[in-house]
């Protein structure tokens, strides 16, 4: 039979979901923002400029500063500009940019009197390298105000970087604008005891587990050898108890007899009982803890009777095959305790049996 699991205590699940609160409100806390969002730059004169207008769409894409070195912030400046009852999309394949380290990226939305929409993109770019460079075109999807869908796709735009300025290697470094806080980035109080406590509780519910499962398997190893060996003797006892006469049917039965017993006491005990002779057996039964004494005596004198029968030649009558029997039945019975079954089966033909 399975034990199952005791639940955890109602007192550990509302500390748990208290904690667990705690954590929820404190991150959110946290993770709101705290800076205003910067303005989106202005497009200079000088800038690279490409603009594709396709019906009621057009897409500019800028870049500055037109000769950029590999020290400079880039600027991609892409705005596109739907009329009234146009729905554009602008995607922009950031992966295309394998040439360039991308820093921040602002974009903004705003709609004239007139119903038209534009959209804003800008990405601040640093050249991974100098030389001849390339911003890709991007892709604009948009609907029509008569419900149809369409795409436009920007301009390529060529970009030459110059390498740094010779004097960018003996310029000074700015000063440090200040000493870092130290705990900046660590772990505030409340968090160490909201893992400290979640990781005693998950060990718990290990152990716990581990603990139900281990006692499950040992207790479903029990009942099995205890079934296992009741149904073997009712299997036995249907065919009847030897007579005495024919030596090869009284050496069979008593030699299943015996194996019966000892194939219980090695999965029931985990004592090695097949593998060793009656002497070797009795010597690990009396020292190990799992038989009492009384039981051993019992398990003593059923050998015995076993090995007479199979080593020393004697013929038992049938009462006296019925007397072994009961006498490993009650063996049997007697070192069941503990175990969460019917104990009392007896079988009917042994009934009355001393």
């Amino acid at each position: 039979m399975r034990r199952a699991l005791r639940p955890m205590p109602a007192a550990t699940q509302a500390a748990l979901m208290t904690v667990l609160a705690l954590v929820v409100s404190a991150g959110c806390r946290e993770s709101a923002p705290t800076a205003s969002p910067k303005a989106m730059p202005v497009v200079p004169a000088d800038a690279i400029s490409k603009a594709v207008e396709n019906g009621p769409v057009k897409a500019v894409v800028s870049v500055w500063p037109a000769a950029p070195s590999v020290l400079d912030l880039i600027y991609l400046h892409v705005e596109v500009t739907s009329a009234t009852g146009t729905q554009a999309t602008l995607e922009l394949e950031t992966e295309l940019l394998t040439a360039f380290w991308q820093d921040t990226w602002q974009q903004a939305t705003a709609t004239r009197a007139d119903g038209t929409t534009i959209q804003t993109k800008v990405a601040g770019l640093y050249a991974e390298f100098a030389g001849k460079q390339r911003i890709p075109s991007f892709r604009v999807a948009y609907v029509d105000a008569g419900g149809e869908a369409h795409e436009l796709l920007t301009e390529e735009i060529s970009l030459t970087v110059a390498p740094p300025p010779e004097d960018a290697a003996t310029a000074s470094m700015q000063p440090a604008p200040g000493n870092l806080d130290p705990a900046r980035g660590a772990w505030p109080w409340w968090a160490w005891v909201v893992v400290g406590t979640l990781a005693i509780a998950s060990a718990w519910l290990a152990w716990r587990a581990v603990a139900a499962a281990r006692s499950a398997r040992a207790r479903e190893a029990q009942i099995s050898a205890y079934d296992a060996a009741r149904a073997r003797l009712s299997e036995l006892i249907a065919r009847g108890a030897p007579d005495g006469q024919d030596l090869a049917v009284l050496d069979a039965w008593y030699v299943e007899l015996s194996a019966i017993v000892r194939l219980y006491i090695e999965q029931r005990f985990g004592l090695r009982a097949p593998e060793l002779t009656s002497e070797e057996f009795l010597v690990v039964a009396k020292e190990s803890e799992a038989l009492a004494g009384p039981q051993r005596t019992q398990l003593a004198a059923f050998l015995e009777a076993c090995d007479r029968v199979k080593f020393a030649g004697y013929h038992p009558t049938s009462d006296e095959s019925l007397g072994n029997f009961a006498l490993a039945e009650r063996f049997i019975e007697g070192t069941a305790s503990g175990i969460e079954a019917t104990l009392t089966v007896t079988s009917p033909a042994t009934e009355g049996t001393p």
